[in-house]
């Protein structure tokens, strides 16, 4: 119940939209190759966040602690891209769900540098580097 109100609060970060997939994607055994690039995106996002410095990756560590911090950040990142990955055959169709997906979430957060505290890049580019991403994972 407490994670869920968690990721209620928190619905503006694309990194729950990927945990939600995942676990829709686990559950249903559906969407294997669109749930990597689903999570190859929030894995991406992390790096570059971490790269730029963005606050809200700061204010995570501050108030979590470094420990938790690093666990939970494991967790929510790493976990799902690792198990999207140990899933994935050969065989999986491909499908349109990642790009539905991100332009729902863009569609959704309006403005990522508040969201992120991050002013490194303009809204334009992760929207951009995002639908592309999700169009070649829909097409693959």
């Amino acid at each position: 119940m407490l994670v869920g109100v968690e990721v209620w609060g928190r619905l503006d970060h694309f990194t729950w939209w990927g945990v939600i997939f995942h676990t829709w994607s686990t559950l249903t055994n559906s969407c294997k190759r669109s749930n990597v690039a689903v999570q190859c995106v929030v894995v991406a996002g992390v790096w570059f966040m971490s790269a730029a410095g963005c606050g809200m990756l700061k204010t995570a560590a501050e108030e979590a602690g470094t420990l938790m911090y690093a666990l939970g950040n494991f967790a929510v990142h790493y976990v799902p891209l690792t198990s999207a990955l140990a899933r994935l055959n050969t065989h999986s169709p491909s499908g349109p769900e990642a790009l539905l997906l991100w332009i729902v979430y863009v569609a959704y957060v309006h403005n990522p540098e508040t969201v992120y505290e991050c002013s490194a890049v303009h809204r334009s580019v992760p929207t951009v580097l995002g639908t592309i991403v999700a169009s070649c994972a829909s097409l693959a």
